[in-house]
């Protein structure tokens, strides 16, 4: 007879505006395909998300719903992948990057580009490489970064290449020493490489300005974001300010934030608008600015403390708050999405089972003595919180019982209206 590890209770209850809130349920035990850990918002609200090392697809994407429904979701490639990454290049583009081969027998190996749209997904670049999968595994870049002129622009190991669409031919390539970041801006990419300063390139990959005064940028290489023509980073020496660098001459600004921030942690850019996140003593704090860093608009974001850490997603309209539910990692994820200008608070259900009981037993017809036995269980629930409860999910997890079982069940209960103390 089988029976259930154990069971869990994630309860996440929308006390002010509930019908705006949006809880995304999504089993990852063992392999998650694929996290909705970091998805990209569309036009209708809806999102899209990319995983690798899935249980069903070895990399693939899911297309969620602003409700919450599966809309559609399929696999990327037909092989082992790695370097999987993706980019937002429109609204409703994304630019999805990765290698991939095969890890049983030495066959042929590719470098991927893909184009995904709501309706479509097209393959842009499939460039044949000749180590097998695992020789590069750990050490050669690989990357998409914009689309222009038609022409795709991409990165293997320290060569920058530029793909006519229409001919599908690579009409331009350079290669460089030790490139260690890309960033895209406008038409063109920021390089930064051991070999020389950084440089801006047009998309033909023709040198059109280096930066030549660096000690004067006090930003990090490593966490900057491109907006328009301006490389944007965090001031190293003023953590409330923002330092930005215009590509195409050098010339930077310094935008002092600290009548909002007592620290800035993270940017993002979302099309046109840049946002800031960070705290304001105790309280987290968004702000948007517009490509001229115009203050567009600021508010101040809630979200509980727990053993298990948030992971926020942040756009214009909304704010999207991940984390996972489960023990040493296994578990389920959950994305909750509320209206950023407006949000409600996160807050916890405080709930406990009365009781439980075996309800009744199924046996396989006709018996057999090497089947499973199924248990039924009817459990009783109290509200011990002084509010009411509304809806909530039931999980419970064990090992998959089979390819593409994802080892995590849920049963969702909702318009419960159930009062403080009531069970």
């Amino acid at each position: 007879m089988t029976y259930k590890n154990f069971i869990q209770l994630f309860c996440l209850l929308f006390l002010a505006n509930q019908v705006k809130a949006q809880v995304i349920y999504e089993g990852t035990y063992p392999n998650g395909y694929p996290s909705i850990k970091n998805a990209f918002e569309l036009s209708d609200s809806s999102t899209v998300s990319f995983a690798n090392n899935s249980t069903c697809y070895f990399a693939g994407w899911r297309h969620i719903s602003s409700t919450g429904s599966i809309i559609k979701q399929g696999g990327l490639a037909g092989e082992s992948t790695h370097s999987l990454r993706s980019r937002q290049i429109g609204t409703n583009s994304i630019l999805v990057s990765f290698r991939e081969g095969p890890l049983d027998y030495p066959g042929s190996n590719y470098f991927r580009v893909v184009l995904w749209r709501p309706d479509t997904m097209t393959t842009l670049v499939l460039d044949s490489v000749h180590y097998n999968y695992w020789d590069d595994k750990s050490g050669v870049q690989y990357d998409a970064f914009l689309i222009a002129d038609n022409h795709v622009l991409y990165q293997r190991g320290d060569t920058i290449f530029s793909k006519n669409l229409i001919t599908g031919q690579t009409d331009f390539r350079e290669t460089f020493f030790h490139i260690t970041h890309v960033y895209p801006v406008l038409d063109g990419l920021m390089i930064f490489s051991a070999g020389l300063p950084p440089t801006y390139f047009n998309n033909q990959i023709e040198e059109v300005n280096t930066w030549l005064n660096i000690p004067n940028h006090p930003i990090s290489f490593n966490d900057m974001v491109a907006m328009d023509s301006f490389i944007i980073g965090i001031n190293i020496n003023m953590p409330t300010s923002l330092h930005a660098v215009n590509a195409f001459n050098e010339n930077s600004q310094d935008i002092d934030l600290s009548a909002y921030f007592t620290l800035i942690d993270s940017l993002v850019v979302r099309g046109d608008i840049l946002i800031a996140s960070g705290r304001n003593g105790n309280m987290r704090y968004a702000l948007q600015l517009d490509r001229n860093f115009d203050i567009i608009n600021g508010t101040p974001f809630v979200a509980p403390d727990t053993i298990y850490p948030w992971v926020f997603s942040i756009y214009p309209e909304r704010l999207y708050a991940w984390r996972i539910d489960g023990f040493s990692g296994y578990g389920a994820d959950y994305r909750i999405a509320y209206p950023f200008l407006d949000p409600t608070p996160i807050t916890y259900v405080d709930l406990a089972f009365e009781d439980i009981s075996v309800d009744s037993v199924e046996y396989w017809s006709p018996p057999n003595p090497g089947a499973p036995v199924i248990l039924k269980l009817s459990a009783y629930i109290i509200n011990k919180s002084v509010d009411t409860l509304h809806s909530f999910t039931i999980h419970y997890q064990e090992e998959p019982s089979q390819f593409c079982d994802p080892g995590v069940y849920p049963s969702h209960f909702k318009d419960l209206n159930t009062p403080p103390g009531d069970t």
